[in-house]
């Protein structure tokens, strides 16, 4: 009798993971279809920005000004910029851990309350998962608007896939940062080792503050019900530089990816050149295929990927099972040596660029909440493709012998991990 009960026990609590479990795969937010795109219809690079912000339900910027900011460095301009604010600070993010950043921060944002200044922030559960212990309350007995961004429950288990991996910061409405950085030691440094991360965000003055505002303001209102407006927190902006910039953010519950058909379209319209530095790259095959096309018609396409020092082993994996097929379409591959390049850049044409949260894979591109920038500006293009030359310098170049040295049970292991690509 008491096996036949530890029998019937073990079955429900089998069947109740086994539902859990198959609802928590199926969860995928955005439905991204096969997008028919011509090149040859698309306005040049140059022009773009309107079709891009028209389909991707986004808006575009004038006049203002983009300082691209490197590593740790990017860190100390933001506390500075805390430590002038008066009214706000808003600061969504995906990783949070303990360390001397998190203590930086925590004791920034203390101050800023005790002189009156509204600190709201959205930080993802499950990306905050090796924060200090109780820190959290610490920061809400402070006086901190704290939301926890899917936290995750034994009710909520079937959306766990719901995420938020943007990194955005916005002080008094008046000074924005887009950027690939996470609260995390692992980017104080200015990647001088394995431990010091590589990465590239930008501080925005002017118009497009507003843009980046409003991705902010629209989480908190879905997740704390509280409703942020006025003209300190959507301020006129005096002209501040000559960048024209579309803020794409996608969200959970969006038909589709906003983010993926801005890729898209961007890489469709180049005609020259496409450089790529991303840290996780596992796509589907469209966008695998719309690389490859560039590649086929003549546009010098380069990517510039991790090599060994990754802290994602299996999308490096995925990664790899890919490189046949683009290395034959004419893409360049490179690999960087010295420490985990996480940042995620493109640039098209010499004319646009792209920074931002957003990884060329599909949690990034169909599942988590993400937010960019695209950059109308050849300044700040030229900036980002001499950076892109001098990382190149510690990079090693991908060749077709180089797979020809693959075993076959790698190469077996390559494309079973990138079976699962969608859930990586």
């Amino acid at each position: 009798m008491g096996l036949t009960i530890l029998a019937i026990v073990g079955g429900i609590v089998v069947g109740i993971l086994s539902v859990y479990g198959t609802l928590a795969w199926l969860a995928r937010r955005r439905r991204t279809p096969t997008w028919n795109i011509d090149p040859t219809a698309l306005p040049e690079a140059a022009e773009i920005l309107p079709t891009l912000a028209a389909l991707t339900n986004s808006q575009t910027f004038n006049d203002s000004s983009v300082e691209v900011i490197h590593n740790g460095a990017i860190f100390d301009r933001i506390i500075e910029d805390f430590e002038q604010a008066s009214d706000s600070i808003h600061l969504e993010t995906y990783v949070w851990e303990a360390g001397e950043l998190e203590k930086r921060m925590v004791d920034t944002f203390e101050r800023a309350v005790r002189r009156g200044v509204n600190v709201r922030l959205i930080i993802d559960d499950v990306g905050s998962n090796k924060r200090s212990s109780n820190i959290f309350k610490d920061l809400r007995k402070a006086g901190v608007n704290l939301q926890i961004f899917s936290p995750l429950t034994p009710t909520r288990l079937h959306r766990f896939n719901e995420r938020t991996h943007r990194k955005l910061v916005i002080v008094d409405g008046k000074v924005a940062y887009a950027m690939g950085h996470g609260i995390s030691d692992h980017w104080l440094g200015d990647a001088e080792n394995e431990d010091s991360y590589r990465d590239t965000g930008v501080r925005i003055l002017g118009p497009a503050v507003n843009g980046l505002q409003a991705v902010f303001a629209r989480e908190w209102a879905a997740l704390a019900h509280e409703l942020v407006y006025g003209d300190k927190i959507f301020p006129s902006h005096d002209a501040a530089g000559d960048s024209e910039i579309c803020v794409i953010s996608s969200s959970v519950g969006d038909r589709y990816s906003y983010v993926e058909l801005a890729f898209s379209l961007a890489i469709a319209t180049a005609t020259d050149e496409i450089l790529i530095q991303n840290p996780y790259f596992a796509p589907d095959p469209d966008i695998i295929e719309l690389l490859c096309s560039a590649a086929e018609r003549g546009v010098k396409v380069v990517l510039m990927l991790p090599g060994s020092s990754t802290d994602s082993y299996l999308l490096r994996l995925a990664a790899r099972h890919l490189y046949p097929q683009l290395l034959q379409s004419g893409v360049s591959i490179l690999e960087y040596r010295p420490t985990l390049s996480h940042q995620k850049v493109m640039i098209v044409d010499g004319i646009l660029s792209r920074v931002g949260s957003t990884n060329f894979d599909c949690r990034s591109l169909e599942l988590n909440s993400e937010a960019g920038l695209i950059i109308r500006d050849e300044s700040v293009a030229a900036e980002l493709k001499s950076q892109f030359d001098r990382d190149a310098e510690h990079c090693s170049p991908i060749c077709e012998g180089d797979l020809k040295k693959v075993s076959l049970p790698a190469r077996i292991a390559m494309a079973g991990v990138y079976l699962l690509h969608g859930q990586l």
